[in-house]
């Protein structure tokens, strides 16, 4: 089966920012590839992660992410372009 590229954001509630720790966690799990913002007022984590299916990339994210800082809530994900990923 063949892959396509999907642009998504992780929003996280319960945190203002992402802490000097929880970006080392994140890098640590291979997960440096994220884009990390704030947008209105939310923590994100932007991807642009290439998988067989929107799912399969949301739910690899996801996974990982909560491993790598299982203190953090996930609220929702917010799915995007792939132009908006590289949009910066």
């Amino acid at each position: 089966m063949w892959t396509e590229t999907y642009a998504f954001a992780l929003v996280f509630g319960g945190i203002s920012r992402f802490t000097p720790e929880m970006l080392e966690a994140l890098h640590k799990a291979g997960l440096d590839d994220a884009k990390v913002v704030i947008r209105n007022g939310a923590p994100q984590l932007q991807f642009e992660w290439t998988a067989k299916s929107y799912k399969e990339a949301v739910d690899a994210a996801t996974k990982s992410v909560q491993e790598a800082i299982p203190e953090v809530q996930i609220v929702r994900v917010e799915r995007e372009s792939a132009e908006w990923a590289r949009s910066g």
